[in-house]
């Protein structure tokens, strides 16, 4: 999705929604966050967070698979990497790109046909608004993970 694309999703939020940012010292800092948890969370630590989210928010992947476990609502991004089928839960609410490129599903773990350093090519077309408007629909608490 992009660091950018985040950053719009969070700032647009951010009056209504505490963000909590999860992740590795490798990822880079997102803005108007509540609280910057990265490389400070054990793996107990993060089950523990999400169990106790309203919702999550996330790139498919691990998040996705936690708050599925605990029924949590989890926004997922899905991209070209994968098939989306792979992981779709009843608690998961999937935005996939309106367009995907004809490389998509190519299960690399670097887009090769990009132009953007870590933004995958079939990640364009993904509707912000789409992602906005779920997130206002989940929002009837205080603690939120992404």
């Amino acid at each position: 999705l992009g660091y950018s694309k985040m950053n719009h999703i969070i700032e647009k939020t951010s009056k209504i929604i505490n963000w909590v940012q999860v992740g590795t010292k490798e990822d880079r800092h997102l803005n108007n966050l509540s609280l910057d948890l990265r490389n400070k969370t054990s793996l107990r630590e993060l089950f523990f967070l999400i169990s106790k989210s309203n919702f999550t928010f996330t790139n498919e992947g691990l998040i996705t698979h936690i708050s599925a476990a605990f029924r949590i609502p989890c926004i997922t991004i899905y991209t070209g990497y994968h098939y989306p089928k792979i992981s779709l839960y009843k608690d998961t609410i999937p935005i996939t790109p309106s367009i995907l490129p004809p490389c998509a599903y190519c299960f690399k773990e670097r887009c090769f046909k990009s132009k953007q350093p870590n933004v995958a090519k079939c990640s364009r077309d993904i509707n912000i608004n789409e992602i906005i408007e779920n997130i206002h629909k989940l929002n009837h608490s205080s603690k939120y993970i992404i």
